[in-house]
């Protein structure tokens, strides 16, 4: 099984302040709320999405 992982930039017109993993078939797999999104380092962003398809 191969994973991509692909990171986009705020969609929505609010600042939801979560990560949210999808699959592939654009379902949710998992979502980490965050106080502040911007405070989030990159490692952190691709953490959760390691830590949803492990």
């Amino acid at each position: 099984m191969q994973t991509k992982l692909t990171l986009e930039g705020v969609k929505s017109r609010y600042l939801n302040r979560a990560v949210i993993a999808v699959d592939a078939t654009g379902e949710q797999v998992t979502r980490e709320d965050s106080e502040l999104l911007g405070c989030r380092t990159l490692d952190g962003l691709v953490d959760v999405a390691k830590k949803a398809f492990s």
